[in-house]
This record gives structure tokens, sequence and C-alpha cells, in this order.
């Protein structure tokens, strides 16, 4: 399907989707793009009308939409120790310039059933990720569905698999362990719901390509090299 995009036009690409634009030589246009990752883009992205099968919202011109895309890239090069939070409110504060847009009966406020359970699955892990027992099983059981279920609309709401969220928690707290001192393997395993310290230098490895012990030593170092407070 062709589209001609016109000023003052939102369009989203989302992953895996085959989607190409181009120029118009005669009349070329300037973009303004951001990318997005994480569990709630796609929903948010639903509550203003774009899914995968409707790419494109065309806008009236708003002058504060315009500077959100065409001035956020510089003001996050300006701060990078805060340019993840510049982005996320850049993207709330789009969501906002584009809902008052839109009229009142085309915004979806109300969850469905499936992203509450995805959300309360959320919950439950984020609670919970430290116990080893912790699995799939588990939360289902928890939040009162089958894990059959809970599989498919996992993956299907949050584009990540289960099993993959929950490591990447996992992982993710390991490095803020590491960031705020911890120093021993064993403990790191343990708090991050590893059965084992083996398994869990393993799956650290893969994640970051060289081992806790040496993540934690470099992390050490660049600590010395640091100028006294």
């Amino acid at each position: 399907v062709k589209h001609d995009l016109q000023p003052d036009t939102i369009f989203v690409t989302f992953p895996k989707q085959d989607v190409r634009f181009a120029q118009d030589f005669d009349d070329p246009y300037t973009i303004g793009w951001i990318v997005l990752d994480g569990l709630k883009v796609k929903s948010l992205l639903e509550r203003i009308g774009i899914t995968p099968e409707n790419l494109i919202l065309p806008l009236r011109r708003e002058k504060s939409l315009r500077d959100y895309f065409a001035k956020t890239p510089y003001i996050c090069a300006s701060a990078p120790d805060f340019s993840d939070i510049i982005a996320l409110g850049t993207f709330y504060n789009i969501l906002s310039a584009v809902m008052r847009q839109l009229p009142q009966n085309n915004i979806s406020n109300l969850m469905s059933t499936q992203e509450m359970h995805v959300s309360d699955a959320i919950n439950y892990i984020n609670s919970n990720f430290q116990n080893a027992e912790l699995n799939l099983e588990t939360v289902a059981n928890a939040i009162g569905v089958s894990p059959k279920y809970l599989s498919n609309i996992f993956a299907k709401i949050t584009d990540t698999p289960f099993s993959q969220y929950l490591m990447n928690k996992r992982m993710s707290y390991a490095l803020s362990l590491i960031g705020d001192g911890e120093s021993v393997v064993s403990v790191i395993s343990e708090k991050c719901g590893f059965s084992s310290p083996y398994y869990f230098s393993n799956v650290f490895r893969h994640y970051n390509t060289d081992s806790p012990k040496k993540h934690i030593k470099r992390r050490i170092d660049d600590l010395k090299k640091l100028p006294p407070q």
C-alpha cells in the first residue's frame, strides 16, 4: 500500500515491518524522527489510533509538535546523563499534543482484558523476580490465567517473550547492584533470583560479553580514576 505523506503527518514503523519511505525530489520534505522502545509504547500509540495496520496520523500544524522533533535531539545531546528522561518526557508531550487534536471518541482510555493481564503479570514479576523459582507458571497462577494464554498475550502486547522479559529484569538489576558497589558474584546472583552463581555468570556473559568479575573489576577501576570528592 502506498501513501503520500502530507506536512505535519506522523507516521510510525513497527519492528519486523517492511516499511519504506522516499523523498519527492521535486518537493522534498524534512523528517524529524525518534526511536521508541519499551513495554508501554505499543499500547500508548494505540490510544491515539496508531497500530501496525494504521501507521499514519495526519495532524493540523502545531508549532509545539514540530519543536519536539526538531529540538529534542540537541537538548538530549547537551545533557547526556539525563537524555533518557528528556526523551521520555518528550514522548509524553507528543502524545498529549496529538490527543488534544483528536476527537475524544477516537481515544481509547480503557485497557483491554489482555493488557490488564499483562500489566498484572509485569507488576508481579517486578515484585518477585528475586525469587529463583519464579517462572511463567507461577506468575500465571498468581494472576489467575493459564500459562499458555499468558505466554501468548505477553509476547503479543510487549513484543518480548516472557522468559526474555524476566531475564532482562534480572540482568538490569544485576548491573544496578554492581553500579551501587556490590562486588560479590554469589550475592548478586542470589539477589537477582538465580539458582547458582555459575548459571548467573553464564547468562551475564551472554548479555554483557564479559563475566561478572570482569565487569565488577572494570567498575572498581573506573571509580579509582574519579577525582576525590
